[in-house]
């Protein structure tokens, strides 16, 4: 069992402080292809409200109202990509994580500004 040690303050991790501009856009590892823009998303299932909460990690964080069974929650989550990026439902497709929170999603007909532009709004309202 370790003992008690006293906290030296050079040996303290530094906060940062929060800046108004702390969920920049740039955090968001958005990649441009041929086809479109790939993105990593952080999926909440079974919330109250579908929309974009915020970056989280790296990745858009995403509240889904459907619940992770066969497949309602990956629809609902296509369906809300293409609302907000306004393309049809079947330009967005997951290519990792059909079965987990942490997915990587390819959008075809959208280039990296537009989706940064609409994603960056999508956060902002939310904040």
């Amino acid at each position: 069992m370790k003992t008690h040690q006293k906290r030296h303050p050079a040996n303290q991790k530094k906060k940062l402080a929060a800046s108004p501009d702390s969920q920049k856009i740039a955090w968001l590892d958005i990649r441009e292809d041929r086809e479109g823009v790939v993105f990593p998303v952080n999926v909440q299932p079974r919330a109250r409200t579908d929309g974009i909460i915020g970056i989280h990690e790296g990745a858009l964080k995403i509240r889904i109202c459907a619940p992770p069974v066969e497949g309602a929650a990956n629809e609902a989550l296509r369906k809300l990509l293409a609302k907000i990026l306004k393309v049809s439902k079947s330009s967005i497709k997951i290519l990792k994580g059909e079965t987990s929170h942490r997915k990587l999603i390819h959008c075809r007909k959208v280039s990296s500004s537009e989706a940064e532009k609409v994603f960056k709004k999508m956060v902002d309202k939310s904040s």
